[in-house]
């Protein structure tokens, strides 16, 4: 079984949140893992919203060619251009 930690929507907490973070990215990860840490009494409820797909442990594409072949979507994109910038450093 694959380990997901996203919640599904109808699973979601009830009622205001005190914080919404968008975005899971290294900013908004640290902020909601600080945010839910905090001493605080009572514990804030925290909204991570992201875009992006959650990739199962063990999973994450590992080569710019898995990468690729996870990103192409024939419909959004039938031509199969790839939009990519790489920076090279020595």
């Amino acid at each position: 079984m694959e380990s997901i930690l996203a919640t599904a929507w109808d699973e979601r907490l009830a009622g205001p949140y005190d914080v919404i973070v968008v975005g899971s990215g290294y900013g908004g990860a640290i902020t909601a893992a600080r945010l839910a840490n905090a001493p605080l009494n009572p514990k804030l409820k925290i909204c991570v919203l992201e875009g992006g797909q959650e990739w199962p442990i063990g999973r994450f594409p590992d080569t710019i060619e898995h990468v690729a072949e996870q990103t192409y979507n024939a419909t959004l994109n039938p031509l199969g251009f790839t939009r990519w910038t790489f920076t090279l450093r020595s």
